[in-house]
């Protein structure tokens, strides 16, 4: 820069002076002049983009050569991305190469059978990919895949290699249709359709008002049922099963052209009025189109159409994380096809309904449309009575939205429900403080952590006898510890899990969540205890607070310090998403602790540590093979890596002298699932992978490496903290302590209200789980069928109706204390 800022003074000066040289003619002064600028301009230019390469350009380079080969193929793209499929910079792109909706899609030379191409990434940087063929050895266009059985492939070397890899996984597939990749096709076919029916127009001039009704409708029809059938899977489905999935779109357009046409009867004699209605009824088909066209997407990600409940639960779309979700979807190329598409219906909807003025003196013609449109609406609704289909893959999308708004009808059947007394009495409220006497006077606890692990269901734990060792940490401490194996979060939502482990209550059954509805939450909270105690209390967050009210309830809980990935120093971060699910590596939090509780050297303390290197899109470096599912491998090394963290806090509390006096409880806030239950995360169902959660506590004095069976939840955290402390447990909380003597007959709830409203509890061997919004029920004996895959309701009726009982009176119980505190 010191170089460059010397390089613009001189050219400058040099123009000055001949501005100011009087030996010198206006005719040389201009010529020499403009020279000089031009020279000027151009190096200014040559020096600012060399100086911007230089800040962009990496200072280490590592070139990937890949070599394929195959006798199957004429045509070989690689598709690739860095850093976990992110979209690669342009400075990377070798020639020739394109983005395509956010991947990269790079020619391979061939020669005979090998196809040959060089990628030129940062040495740090690890490179995903996989190649797709275009034409077959026969020159035919063709859809082949390599993507090495779906777990891609990927290198982190950071050193130039070669890479030879052939065609054993490569499978060529009968290409689905995709509605959104034919933008250009349908813009092209409905310009020409406009242009003929524009002079016919120009001709005739005879098209009225009413004829745009069923001309659009006719339009809409066929893009809708098109996005329908791309949903739903048409090329595997039968014709009948086929019109019966388009029953609920059928009805929506039904409604919209029937409302239009009693509009237009009613103002038939004012003209400009029912060109109105007609241009509104125009936009009203456009949208539901787009809404349409994005379903697609949205079913394929979420299992669902968007509902209001998904708005909420992403705040609103007002966090970074929403929005960069969409951003990734909503690509340029994307974008560019679906404007495309709804550009084809106002184009093609013109040119129908032009087509539909012809027929304007035949009114049996007219007729016979309606007629055989409400007959078209009767048959699909007998054949989708008879559909054995997912509601989720057959829902208009605005039915859908707007349903998601009230309570499922099962809802309120639930709570009306008539209640046993022996369920009342389970849930009988204590009137006053429950007395404590500390749980071990010989060995007080002066420090407390609740050590919470993001998204980590118990199955991937080495201690619960997990099939995969990435856990070695915990296990390591095994000796001084004990283990719960039958811990459940009550609802997969990390604010509304917060709430459960530091308040002591259960969430609201509803997508509705108290950190963020107008709710006067009983106090004091565990927190808030402790500080009326004369405790330091702290929350470290590895990411970002903001989300979903958080930052608003923590300050609330009066912690005495509250920090998270915006003020806790860390020089490593993640931001793979650039979102505020980005956050630090987890470490950091646990070095801000401990440099916090050497700060508080004197004072009884207590510490919430939150992870999030767990999160998705899961954030690691390490890359051990844990398993070929190149997503939950993911996942396993980022847990591995929290694992190594909560090594490292032990360890120092070890060697500080301070871990007799601590007590360490290694929890989870929810689970996380990978393709089981045709699902991935783990807001969407309550099965094992999403609620089944690791709980583990640790201290030298206090335990000795034994298990407990009995069944709890997140709620009864505080309660067990209360009791280690010889504190009196508040009336208001619901759970109990971890180290009461409870039996075989304990149980714990759960929900996820984010899809239907899935309510359920465990009790004994027995999982019992009730869809509110359709009323269906499963019975699982988790002793025999732990994967949740043998429905027993049928076989143990009179149990499903004991348990149907006990979540009706968890409902009332929750409902109306959370009444009471709304007041």
């Amino acid at each position: 820069m010191f170089l460059y800022r010397n390089l613009i003074n001189t050219l400058y000066s040099c123009e000055i002076y001949y501005l100011e040289s009087p030996k010198v003619d206006s005719v040389v002064f201009t010529s020499l002049h403009m020279k000089f600028r031009q020279l000027f301009l151009f190096l200014l230019a040559f020096s600012f983009q060399v100086g911007l390469l230089a800040q962009t350009r990496p200072s280490c380079l590592a070139s990937k050569k890949i070599i394929y080969h195959s006798s199957k193929a004429a045509e070989v793209y690689l598709v690739w991305g860095i850093n976990y499929w992110q979209t690669p910079s342009s400075l990377l792109l070798p020639k020739n190469s394109i983005i395509k909706n956010k991947f990269a899609y790079t020619p391979l030379v061939r020669s005979g059978n090998n196809y040959t191409v060089s990628i030129t990434i940062p040495c740090d940087t690890r490179l995903d990919y996989y190649f797709w063929i275009s034409k077959d050895n026969k020159g035919n266009t063709v859809d082949g895949w390599d993507t090495n059985n779906n777990n891609n492939y990927y290198t982190v070397n950071g050193n130039n290699e070669n890479i030879d890899i052939s065609d054993t996984n490569l499978k060529f597939y009968n290409k689905p249709f995709s509605i959104i990749e034919k933008g250009k096709l349908f813009l092209f076919f409905s310009f020409f359709a406009f242009l003929i029916a524009a002079a016919w127009y120009r001709k005739t001039r005879n098209v009225k008002a009413y004829n745009f009704l069923p001309g659009l409708f006719l339009t809409a029809l066929v893009f809708i049922v098109l996005s329908r059938f791309e949903i739903s899977g048409y090329s595997k489905l039968s014709f009948p099963i086929s019109i019966g999935t388009l029953f609920p779109d059928l009805v929506w357009l039904a409604l919209v052209l029937i409302f239009t046409a009693l509009l237009q009867y009613i103002f038939r004699n004012r003209k400009s009025f029912s060109i109105s209605i007609v241009i509104g009824y125009g936009i009203i088909l456009l949208i539901s189109i787009g809404i349409s066209l994005l379903n697609i997407e949205v079913v394929r990600q979420l299992g669902t159409p968007f509902s209001y409940k998904w708005l909420y639960y992403s705040d609103f779309l007002k966090g970074n994380d929403a929005q960069v979700g969409a951003a990734k979807t909503l690509t340029p190329w994307y974008i560019k096809n679906l404007l495309a598409l709804l550009s084809s219906f106002v184009l093609l909807g013109f040119a129908v309904s032009i087509l539909f003025s012809q027929f304007r003196q035949f009114k049996s013609g007219r007729i016979a449309f309606y007629c055989i449109l409400f007959l078209t609406v009767i048959a699909s609704y007998g054949l989708y009575l008879n559909l054995h289909f997912p509601s989720s893959k057959i829902q208009n999308p605005v039915f859908a939205f707007v349903s998601s708004m009230v309570d499922p009808p099962g809802k309120n059947k639930l709570s009306k429900m008539p209640i046993p007394d022996s369920v009342k009495s389970y849930f009988t409220p204590a009137q006053a403080p429950i007395s404590n006497t500390i749980y071990d006077s010989l060995h007080p606890i002066e420090n407390v952590i609740v050590f919470v692990s993001e998204s980590t269901p118990s199955r991937y734990i080495s201690l619960y006898d997990s099939l995969y060792n990435c856990t070695p940490g915990l296990k390591k401490w095994q000796s001084i510890s004990r283990m719960y194996s039958n811990m459940y979060a009550h609802i997969p939502s990390t604010p509304n899990s917060m709430l459960s482990i530091l308040s002591g209550i259960y969430p609201m059954i509803d997508y509705r969540s108290a950190l963020l509805e107008k709710v006067q939450l009983p106090s004091p909270s565990l927190p808030q205890l402790l500080r009326s105690k004369d405790w330091k209390t702290s929350l470290f967050f590895s990411s970002d607070l903001d989300y979903a009210g958080m930052r608003k309830y923590a300050t609330a809980q009066n912690f005495t310090t509250v920090e998270d990935n915006r003020s806790i120093p860390c020089k490593q971060t993640y931001t793979v998403t650039h979102s505020n699910i980005d956050g630090l590596d987890d470490s950091c939090i646990v070095t801000r602790y401990l440099d916090w509780l050497r700060n508080s050297q004197g004072q009884k303390t207590f510490s919430l540590l939150w992870t999030n290197q767990t999160h998705n899109p899961y954030y690691t470096v390490t890359n051990v093979h844990y398993s070929s599912d190149e997503t939950l491998n993911r996942y396993l090394n980022a847990l591995h890596h929290t694992d190594k963290v909560f090594d490292q806090l032990l360890t120092s509390l070890s060697k500080a002298g301070t871990l007799n006096k601590t007590l360490v409880i290694f929890i989870a806030d929810h689970g996380e699932a990978f393709n089981t239950h045709d699902q991935k995360l783990h807001a969407s169902k309550v099965y094992e992978e999403n609620v089944h959660i690791p709980c583990i506590l640790y201290n030298p004095l206090l335990f000795n490496g034994k298990s407990n069976n009995d069944i709890y939840g997140l709620v009864d955290i505080a309660p067990t903290v209360a009791q280690v402390l010889g504190m009196n447990i508040p009336s208001h909380w619901q759970g109990n302590s971890l180290l009461t003597n409870k039996n075989k007959s304990s149980r714990t709830f759960f929900i996820s209200p984010y899809t239907d409203l899935l309510m359920g509890t465990r009790h004994g061997k027995w999982k019992y789980i009730y869809n509110v919004d359709t009323e269906e029920e499963e019975l699982f004996d988790l002793d025999t069928d732990p994967a949740e895959l043998n429905n027993r309701k049928n076989e143990f009726s009179q149990i499903a109706l004991q348990e149907k009982q006990m979540l009706g009176g968890w409902l009332q119980y929750v409902d109306g204390n959370y009444k009471a505190w709304s007041k």
